[in-house]
């Protein structure tokens, strides 16, 4: 009996050698951040559900005080810091998603959360104000989203107002996509700098949203960034249930985000790619 428990403790010990140990946090950090891109960025985005709207390691002392500041914000129920994950899907707001079942793609990571090294991309944090159907995001801008040297890529500024404007489009009027967005840049931003964006829902008109938003220092003496934008809302993902044609019905619709539907008219004749879209068989527009 002791022979078969001794052979057994040493089989344990054996096999504990064989199992990598898993770094810490700090060996992480200490590693080229190529490395650690190459290293966490081959995880399925969908494996843990993450909140990357948190305090991480990477954020500075601007970005912390902010944080700090509009959570206070949140405590009286005006403010609300709004969940932020790496996919379309998890960010939407669970009443904006009622009436349908959106399909995550296993491949799928929303843009502006597509770096995995923490601090080198768009680290942001989201908070929206119900009552003004207003956004702010807390932005801190990483090293990988330069454009001329030292400053922030200009498409890198509007995708994030891109992603501000959908949001808070989503939160005030359910699904929406991007019809129509005008970015006027009035500074650049240095990178590693925080700065706040801004986007505020100004009249809604049948199914059309327009919105203006800006790009600004935290203390608001620096506009780097004009914005507006129209939205179209009144939109269901409809795919058809069981088709494996359209299991990746989702990331393909979003292609159309950037078409402006227009509606029929008797005198005014469509364009073939307008009218293509109105008959793709993702969206169907609710009257």
């Amino acid at each position: 009996m002791h022979g078969i428990l001794r052979s057994i403790n040493q089989t344990v010990k054996g096999l504990a050698t064989k199992i990598p140990r898993l770094a810490t946090t700090e060996e992480l950090l200490a590693q080229h951040p190529r490395v650690l891109f190459r290293r966490t960025s081959t995880q399925e985005p969908h494996q843990l559900l993450r909140d990357f709207g948190v305090p991480n390691p990477s954020w500075s002392q601007e970005m912390m005080d902010q944080f700090k500041k509009f959570t206070k914000m949140s405590e009286d129920g005006s403010w609300q810091r709004m969940p932020s994950y790496n996919n379309s899907v998890d960010s939407m707001p669970v009443l904006s998603k009622l009436g349908f079942n959106p399909r995550k793609h296993p491949d799928a990571c929303l843009f502006v959360r597509n770096v995995a090294a923490e601090g080198r991309g768009f680290e942001f944090a989201m908070f929206y104000n119900g009552s003004e159907r207003r956004m702010a995001v807390l932005l801190q801008t990483g090293s990988y989203l330069e454009g001329m040297i030292g400053f922030v890529h200009g498409g890198a500024v509007a995708a994030i107002l891109d992603h501000t404007f959908a949001s808070c489009g989503i939160c005030a009027l359910g699904i929406v996509v991007t019809a129509n967005l005008s970015v006027n840049y009035k500074s650049p931003i240095p990178l590693g700098s925080v700065v706040l964006v801004e986007t505020k829902v100004e009249k809604v008109e049948e199914k059309k949203i327009f919105l203006s938003g800006c790009v600004q220092s935290t203390n608001a003496q620096i506009l780097h960034a004009e914005a507006t934008g129209e939205s179209t809302c009144g939109i269901q993902l409809d795919p058809p249930i069981g088709s494996p044609s359209w299991e990746n019905s989702l990331g393909r619709g979003l292609l159309l985000s950037s078409l402006l539907w227009k509606e029929e008219s008797d005198t005014r004749e469509q364009s073939p790619l307008i009218s293509s879209a109105l008959d793709f068989p993702l969206f169907r527009f609710s009257s």
